[in-house]
């Protein structure tokens, strides 16, 4: 016991003050935004406590201090003036709606008073119906609904009888004097402007992902782990020392989507903000959101590159780790019942084992059966290119953050070094000039060095194979991605040039600039209590981002359409620069209205009319914004409704009865878990307050000057809490109880003592919360994981729908045209979406576990519904760099064989929609997936090989036969449009890995319906032929003797054990152009570089690597369980007998011709 005390009661407090204390001196920042935030409040405070102010204003002068907490100046002017507009716009429309109510009520109230508190209670009805229709459909005006409602509540439960002035200045002068008092702190003490901090952001951010590309790249190209050292191909490899871990690098993904998401959040703060300076914040939009966007996303394609290449190649420096012990696995549960039941285990110790198992059910990559030597060979024949062109990027990246500096008067570059004082407009054209220079000239050694096989041909004596396989997919998908991150170097730099040629013209002085605001954007986008105080997003503002995408492209007809099919996203196919500055022009393009009438036969009226008031019925009843405001209005007139019965209006006014219902408003959240949590930190927040503010009133005893002083000091750890932990609801009622219940106290507002005071908020908050928590759970309750479910499910639909961009003119015979603007219009359109309702998801996610469940809790589950979003991202990000790529350098094989090929990519198409819908059908009703499911890896490794068939036919065409139909078959496949092909089909061959892990994580939260015996057993194909291999391993232990694989008989099921194909054979599994070779076939694995003459592999290769972890052989799993870990320890436990036995039958043949060399020696 005397530990215990010792560690949590005196040691613990003692370290978290020191580490505030070491940050508060190191984070220049945070304790600026903490003096601003304590001088203010404590300010409008002083001036309430003044005398001759209490006497002008009334009872309400704590209002100022809730519009100080809400409106805070901790944070950059143009966030705050956005608070402050919202504030000012909420009371002003309720100080007139409720002195409305006031006056009609006060006209019935002396003659018949239930008729007159009828009257109020209707108008507060209403306020209260809009304010959480309004909070819960745009949550962007949160703070005005706050302020509505409680200027609402403050006048129509007081009890005034009549409509007076003073019902208005009371409520209109301590808010609007908090008003001034925050924008004269925010300007004059610590300023900070968003335009100011624009740049800085926007300069840091591309830092940030421009060390991501370095790193990556020099990842990629290396091919041996020491320093110093040449490789087979007597080139150096880069040193390993500067080279950062895969781990490392993976990790900078999220990095960089966050340094993106800030650079669009600081652009959008600048709309409400007048801004000064010599150039507007709007000029720099094309950098910090157009350009930006896209770089991060081939950023993104070359970390995946870089995971594709250690899945093949690995890291000589990996060390081994733990696996987990697959004879230690239950096998009579499912992993989610592990989790749960066993309670015993420690919580992390039952965490980690659970990540052990999910890695379990993560699928083969198709890379893995790669030719590591020939990967290596791509790598170290396009190194030296790359790192010319990264050296330039890199001078490039400097330039363009000088630039901005310099336009935007911001003092230091990311590196830390002063900003110029003047740049020359003739330098930054030289620069932009010599990166483009440097693009052209990787182009022209990349091609050079595919094209050649000096090296290769010492090493294996034949050409190196560039047709379609993982290889040249992976090093396609690298250049490329490679070479359009520099051409958006090259556009930032042009825009550069802009910006310091639009400086140097307005000879750098500043000057004043009107906002620029697009209200249903601002509208449909951010808000709620956190984005108002921290850089964050609350899932309510996604949610309603999601509704708006949904239906904000529909009001536009389909017949405007047809034309755009027809429209190319660039007139001229060669020349892919004039595609991307196509393709990289401003997207808000507005379509012509078509000039062709409806002829379309108009409805009787009074059949329209009713059909309008069956469609407003029905979206009432279905409607989840309808709903929340039902919910609150019910649950604040269970409180309220004393105030409106006349012989008790003045006892509930005395109790100060509004509280409660101030309180429930800001509790009742939009879904149950947040409304639990928002509990939770209100419950610390008031209790702290009101025990502060007790103590201020009390240590004054009547001496103003000493409450007001204690007011300040309790001030201190609330602005912590509020802007340097993320408790941010916390921080505000801790300011709000501290404000009310010392000024309720000191001005009179409520009769008693401080501690009658303290008791009654503290009682209020109770009664509030307990209404507000039975409400939530009893009345149509909204579960954070059922919304979870619904924007994941969402997220799914928009990926077919990208699915659906991506296969188009896959039912046309002739070539379609694949950069079609609308087609690319309607891509991007299911990308945005996806991104928001994914977004949604992964913000609800919090808020799954601190909801009541009657099946328990909900960690298990969750950590599945992780991974599916992480899947998902995965996925939504290969998509947009296959239809990027596409879109720009266009795709050969669908440009110039789609006729021909049509019908496979039908069948990708298919089965990964198929998929899609199978997943989200199991998510929404809970119902088992189906047993049969469509291959989409199988049919990518048909159309692969039917391109390569193509490819091949074509040119034996245009060739006569002989050795140079060899090099005019490298010529074509190395054409740009053709690697564009290749690098999409790398991002396909990943998407179709993570549906297939999306499909057993499905099947762990919903199972599956398969057979594991018995008639309708459904055996894999790689079951298939484990079984076929023990019937041939019998058969020669029957004969007694030992064949080599080339005197096996060739017959269909021989060949395909022995991994040797004969033209007939290959025919009838995958067709093959050549005739005269011989194609080896991996066992157990079919992938398309298996089809194509390579006979070597490799393992799989995790990022940690696993030891080989010894099961019984003898254990025996029930045939009754249908969950998918189970078939996957099978698996595993299948393929470690298999190497088993393939070691022992190398053994036994090693042993075999030891001895008949012995005997021969003899």
């Amino acid at each position: 016991m005397s530990s215990y005390l010792r560690d949590y009661v005196i040691e613990w407090p003692i370290d978290r003050c020191v580490a505030i204390w070491d940050m508060l001196r190191t984070n220049k920042l945070l304790w600026r935004r903490m003096v601003k935030v304590v001088i203010a409040t404590t300010a409008a405070d002083a001036i309430m406590l003044i005398p001759s102010v209490e006497a002008s204003i009334g009872k309400a002068a704590y209002l100022a201090g809730i519009t100080t907490a809400f409106g805070h100046p901790g944070r950059r002017f143009g966030q705050m003036v956005e608070a402050l507009v919202l504030v000012a716009f909420g009371t002003l429309l309720a100080t007139a709606w409720s002195a409305l109510g006031l006056y009609l009520g006060g006209l019935l109230i002396y003659s018949n008073p239930p008729a007159g508190y009828t009257i109020r209670a209707l108008f507060l009805v209403v306020a209260l119906f809009l304010h959480g229709f309004f909070r819960s459909y745009t949550p962007r005006v949160f703070l005005g609904t706050v302020l509505f409602i409680i200027v609402n509540v403050v006048n129509l439960v007081s009890t005034t009888k009549t409509l007076t002035i003073s019902n208005i200045t009371n409520i209109i002068y301590p808010i609007f004097i908090a008003i001034g008092l925050l924008v004269c702190v925010n300007l004059f003490l610590f300023p900070e402007f968003s335009s100011a901090y624009l740049g800085g952001t926007v300069t840091s951010s591309l830092q940030e992902v421009a060390t991501a590309l370095r790193d990556s790249g020099d990842y990629f190209i290396r091919v041996q782990g020491s320093p110093s050292t040449s490789n087979d191909y007597g080139q150096q490899v880069p040193d390993a020392e500067t080279i950062k871990p895969i781990n490392s690098i993976t990790a900078s993904k999220a990095k960089i989507r966050a340094k993106l998401t800030a650079c669009k959040a600081t652009q959008n703060e600048c709309n409400f903000e007048l801004a000064y300076s010599t150039l507007p914040p709007r000029s720099l939009k094309n950098i910090s959101q157009i350009s930006m966007s896209k770089i991060t996303m081939n950023v993104i394609a070359i970390i995946s590159a870089c995971e594709s290449k250690y899945a093949l190649l690995g890291d000589e420096d990996d060390l081994p780790t733990d696996a987990p012990d697959l004879s230690k696995v239950s096998s009579h549960g499912t992993i989610l019942r592990d989790v749960i039941s066993s309670r015993t285990e420690p919580a992390e110790a039952r965490m980690l084992r659970f990540d052990d198992q999910l890695e379990l059910i993560k699928p083969k990559r198709e890379i893995e059966s790669g030719d590591p030597e020939l990967l290596r060979y791509f790598i170290t024949q396009i190194s030296k290119p790359y790192e010319d062109l990264q050296s330039c990027i890199d001078r490039s990246i400097d330039f363009i953050n000088a630039c901005i500096c310099y336009a935007y008067h911001v003092p230091e570059l990311p590196s830390g070094i002063k900003a110029p004082a003047g740049i020359a407009v003739e330098e930054v054209d030289l620069q932009a000039e010599t990166m483009r220079t440097a693009i052209d000239t990787f182009d022209d050694k990349i091609q050079k060095s595919l094209d050649s096989n000096s090296v290769w041909s010492a090493v294996r004596e034949e050409w190196p194979d560039v047709m379609p396989r993982e290889e040249i997919f992976l090093i396609s998908s690298f250049y490329l991605n490679i070479r359009q991150a520099a051409t958006q170097i090259t556009f930032m730099l042009d825009h550069s040039r802009y910006l310091v040629d639009a400086a140097q013209t307005r000879r750098g002085r500043r000057r004043l600039y009107a906002p620029r605001i697009s209200w249903r954007k601002w509208l449909r986008t951010g808000g709620g209590e956190d984005q108002n105080t921290q850089e964050t997003t609350t899932p309510n503002s996604l949610q309603s981002s999601v509704r708006e995408k949904a239906t904000e492209d529909d009001v536009e007809s389909d017949d405007d359409d047809d034309e755009m099919d027809k429209e190319p996203l660039n007139a001229s196919d060669g020349d892919p620069e004039a595609r991307r500055s196509r393709f990289t022009a401003p997207r808000n393009i507005k379509r012509a209205k078509s000039l062709t009438p409806r002829l379309k036969q108009k409805a009787p009226i009074s059949k329209r009319i009713r059909a309008n008031i069956a469609d407003i019925f029905e979206g009432i009843q279905y409607s989840a914004d309808v709903q929340y405001a039902l919910k609150v209005t019910i649950a604040c007139f269970l409180v309220l409704w004393p105030a409106f019965v006349a012989p008790w209006n003045a006892w509930f006014s005395t109790q100060r009865g509004l509280w409660a219902a101030l309180q429930l408003v800001l509790i009742t959240e939009p879904t149950v878990g947040n409304s639990v949590q928002t509990f939770i930190l209100r419950a610390f927040g008031t209790t702290l307050g009101c025990l502060w503010g007790w103590a201020a009133y009390e240590a004054g005893n009547g001496n103003r000057i000493v409450c007001g002083s204690m007011i300040g000091i309790g001030l201190v750890p609330a602005a912590y809490v509020l802007l340097g932990s993320k408790y941010v609801k916390a921080g505000i009622v801790t300011s709000i109880s501290i404000t009310v219940v010392a000024l309720a106290t000191e001005v009179s507002s409520a009769s008693g003592t401080a501690t009658q005071t303290f008791l009654r908020r503290f009682l209020a908050f109770t009664i509030g919360a307990a209404v507000a928590l039975a409400v939530q759970l009893i009345f149509l309750p909204v579960k954070a994981r059922t919304r979870m479910v619904d924007n994941i499910a969402s997220c799914l639909r928009q990926i077919q729908e990208m699915q659906s961009s991506i296969a188009f003119g896959i039912e046309q015979v002739a070539d379609t045209d694949i950069t079609a603007h609308r087609t690319v219009r309607r891509f991007e359109k299911a990308s945005s979406k996806a991104k928001v309702a994914l977004q949604a998801a992964e913000g609800y996610m919090p808020f799954c576990s601190k909801e009541p469940r009657l099946k328990g809790p909900f960690d298990g589950p969750l950590l599945v519904y992780k991974e599916i979003a992480f899947v998902l991202h995965q996925i939504v990000d290969r998509m947009e760099n296959m239809f990027t790529l596409r879109s720009i350098y266009g795709s050969g094989p669908l440009q110039r064989y789609n006729a021909k090929i049509f019908p496979y990519r039908r069948n990708i198409a298919a089965s990964i929609i198929i998929i899609l819908f199978s997943v989200h059908e199991a998510l929404t009703t809970h119902l088992p997936l189906p047993q049969f499911m469509p291959s989409a890896r199988l049919a990518q490794i048909r159309l692969i090989n039917r391109v390569r068939e193509m490819v091949r036919d074509e040119v034996r065409q245009r060739t006569e036969m002989g050795d140079d139909t060899g090099v005019a078959t490298r010529k074509h496949a190395i054409r740009r449009n053709f690697l564009s092909w290749n690098a999409g089909q790398m991002a396909q061959a990943e998407v179709v890995e993570y549906l297939e892990e999306l499909v057993d994580l499905a099947k762990l939260l919903v199972g599956a319906n398969e057979f594991r015996t018995g008639l309708l057993f459904r055996p894999s194909f790689q079951e298939h032929i484990e079984i076929i291999g023990k019937q041939l391993q019998r058969r020669r232990e029957r004969r007694e003797t030992v064949t080599s694989p080339t005197d096996v008989q060739r017959t269909p099921d021989a060949a395909i054990m022995t991994g040797i194909a004969t033209p007939a054979t290959a025919k009838a599994t995958t067709p093959e152009p050549t005739t005269g070779t011989t194609t080896t076939l991996r066992k157990v694995h079919t992938t398309p570089t298996a089809m194509i003459g390579i006979t070597t592999g490799v393992r799989r290769r995790r990022t940690s690597m696993r030891r080989d972890s010894r099961a019984s052989e003898d254990a025996e799993i029930p045939y009754s369980l249908k969950r998918i870990q189970t078939k996957k320890f099978e698996s595993v436990l299948k393929r470690q007998r298999t190497l088993e036995e393939e070691e022992s039958e190398g053994k036994r043949q090693w042993h075999h011709q030891h001895q008949q060399k012995q005997k021969t020696a003899k």
